[in-house]
């Protein structure tokens, strides 16, 4: 099923002739955000993103479709003798081919079967939507969620909704950590520590951000990287400024 699901992606992604977009940097999420949307439309899998579901309620779907898939394996192994049935499973086979099903069990086993059907199909194209959405990001980005926070592999919602909490929060929490980073930034002593591009790129990062939350920074803090912000190289003069007044 994920052989097919992948296939489909690629078959997808050819016929529009475009890959997906890349995510640079956190100052360019809004603008990749809305490119991300159209492309994953594109492919098919948008409404990934707009099942709002916990981690556990993933975790749940995806043991349920592994569980189902397992025991489709063993029975169709088992049609060509290869291995044998579970006890339960052997066992209501031979009760149904003993006596014809009435057909209220025929309906009951027509819904069950419709409703596998449904998750395993949800299931399926979040997988499918994590995996552009994973491979656009940035290989410390893909660290951080995948290890520092709770987004279990091919959850498309979750990993979707912590990058949106990452770089367009606007809780007050969130708000206080941007400002007291914003006041405390300070470039690498040396150029093999960090680029003045780097750390101008870190600076403008930052600035987007809060001004994101309404929370533009003020002139009152006349930071080490206050020139950085305005893009012009630090000088003896900067670099002696004080942090916030």
């Amino acid at each position: 099923m994920a052989t097919a699901g992948a296939g489909a992606l690629g078959a997808s992604a050819a016929l529009h002739g475009q890959a997906a977009p890349k995510l640079r940097s956190g100052a360019s999420y809004a603008a990749w955000r809305q490119d991300m949307e159209v492309y994953l439309a594109r492919v098919g899998v948008e409404s990934a993103l707009s099942s709002k579901r916990t981690a556990d309620e993933w975790r749940t779907m995806v043991r349920s479709v592994e569980q189902w898939r397992n025991e489709d394996e063993l029975e169709a192994l088992a049609s060509i003798g290869i291995g044998s049935l579970p006890a339960a499973t052997e066992a209501g086979s031979s009760a149904s081919a003993a006596s014809a099903p009435a057909t209220g069990d025929v309906a009951t086993k027509d819904k069950v079967k419709r409703m596998r059907g449904v998750v395993t199909r949800l299931v399926e194209l979040s997988t499918r939507a994590y995996g552009v959405i994973y491979s656009a990001l940035p290989d410390d980005l893909k660290l951080q969620a995948t290890k520092g926070a709770d987004v279990p592999a091919n959850f498309a919602y979750g990993l979707w909704n912590w990058l949106e909490r990452k770089f367009q929060s606007t809780e007050l929490d969130n708000i206080g950590n941007l400002l007291d980073q914003w006041t405390s930034m300070r470039q690498g002593e040396t150029a093999e520590d960090e680029s003045f591009d780097a750390y101008l790129a870190r600076v403008n990062q930052l600035r987007s951000l809060l001004e994101h939350a309404g929370e533009k920074p003020s002139h009152k803090f006349k930071s080490r990287h206050s020139s950085a912000a305005s893009g012009q190289t630090p000088n003896d003069t900067t670099w002696a400024a004080s942090a916030p007044d």
